[in-house]
């Protein structure tokens, strides 16, 4: 069964297990640890833990709130008078699946994302931001595996739906395709000059066995595939996983009208511990239609998963890509958007993050000036130290946004 707790503070903790008060830098990090240590205990017995701070500051929200992050909790910041109100909107979200981990399938001309892949360091030189070139054995291990796409022959779907938390059950299957066939049969058996030639049965061997390495020396098809270990999931929790397409493999499939899409979800059910898992197998219609894309783009969605990927880079004390992530994708939305439930998404995303932009933004105009030179985890720990417990709120709030 799943459950749910509260951690009401109003003040730092300073007494006992995980104290936090006057520690130097090394202390402050092992008592990072531990917090996420708890939040990591919870997450494996299927507990979600809140964080409610009852007063204006000072209780290191950054570290509490890493607990409830991880076991897929809030972090609330309220009026006493309103913590009844709180408790009730809180309580109203209850815990659907535990242990939760979802892995995404792609079709071999798609490949994932990374939440860095499109970040360019602005102190790299202009070439380190260019694709290095291709070694020629790569060039020959990449040449086999498109071959070896051609052996693709069919993906098959099949739904099956079920009551409650059965949900849908599809398969994805793949086809080696065909093997090979037997060589042309030998000559027959007789002597010319003197020489023996081979009898019909060795030639059928031989040249079973030529194609048969032919066969062998050809790669399996590499289906690219991630993995996210959500834990506890309530019924608004969302997940994102963002690809594109390899481009070296275009014109392979330029004439594919359509992509499958498979997600495979294993789950604990809390009503009975049962160990589920769900298929959910898709196929999407490819088109070249820009105008298309945009007026079925949903952006809520959009807008949903640049907020959690603004938030990561911010809780790894990148804020130069976190907003520059938010502020690009909020342009693109407004500059795009087709009709009013668009526009209506675009303007709610620049309103959720503007607040959160702006506690970056006087973050680094406050610090000193070596900050932004120091190397990724100097930064990270800098950062991550001079946040303010409303901007750690917002942080882990963002972590976890759903429209």
């Amino acid at each position: 069964m799943a459950l749910k707790s509260f951690f009401c503070t109003d003040g730092l903790a300073n007494v006992g297990l995980g104290t936090l008060d006057g520690l130097n830098d090394d202390e402050a990090d092992e008592a990072a640890k531990w917090y996420e240590g708890v939040g990591n205990w919870a997450l494996h017995e299927g507990v979600t833990v809140n964080i409610v701070s009852i007063t204006d500051g000072g209780c290191r929200l950054e570290n509490l709130g890493k607990v409830a992050d991880v076991s897929q909790g809030t972090v609330e910041k309220i009026n006493p008078l309103q913590l009844t109100s709180n408790f009730q909107g809180i309580l109203a979200n209850p815990v659907i699946a535990t242990k939760v981990q979802a892995t995404m399938f792609l079709h071999p001309g798609l490949m994932f994302k990374s939440d860095n892949e499109d970040v360019v360091d602005p102190n790299a030189p202009l070439a380190a931001s260019k694709p290095a070139p291709m070694a020629k054995q790569e060039e020959a291990e990449q040449a086999q595996k498109m071959m070896a796409a051609d052996k693709l022959e069919s993906i098959e779907e099949s739904e099956q739906e079920a009551q409650g938390a059965d949900g849908e059950a599809d398969a994805m299957e793949v086809d080696d395709g065909e093997k090979g066939q037997k060589g042309e049969k030998g000559e027959k058996d007789v002597e010319e000059d003197g020489d023996v030639v081979m009898s019909e049965k060795e030639g059928e061997k031989k040249e079973e066995d030529k194609e048969e390495e032919k066969v062998a020396e050809v790669p399996a098809v590499t289906i690219n595939k991630q993995t996210q270990d959500v834990g506890n999931v309530l019924g608004h929790t969302k997940i994102f996983f963002e690809y594109k397409l390899v481009k070296s493999r275009l014109e392979m499939y330029k004439d594919v009208t359509s992509l499958p899409f498979q997600v495979q979800i294993v789950y604990v059910r809390p009503s009975d511990g049962a160990k589920m898992l769900r298929v959910i197998t898709q196929r999407k219609e490819v088109t070249r239609d820009r105008k298309k894309v945009l007026e079925n783009l949903n952006m809520d969605i959009l807008g949903s998963h640049i907020s959690q990927k603004a938030a990561r880079l911010c809780e790894e004390g990148d804020y130069e890509s976190a907003r520059s992530v938010t502020f690009a994708n909020g342009m693109w939305m407004q500059n795009n958007a087709q009709h009013s439930s668009q526009i209506q998404s675009a303007s709610a995303f620049l309103g959720n993050n503007l607040n959160f932009d702006s506690m970056m933004q006087e973050q680094q105009q406050s610090e000193a000036a070596d900050v932004q030179h120091m190397d990724k985890e100097a930064k990270r720990k800098v950062r991550k130290s001079n946040r303010s417990d409303s901007m750690a709120k917002s942080m882990y709030r963002n972590k976890k946004a759903h429209w």
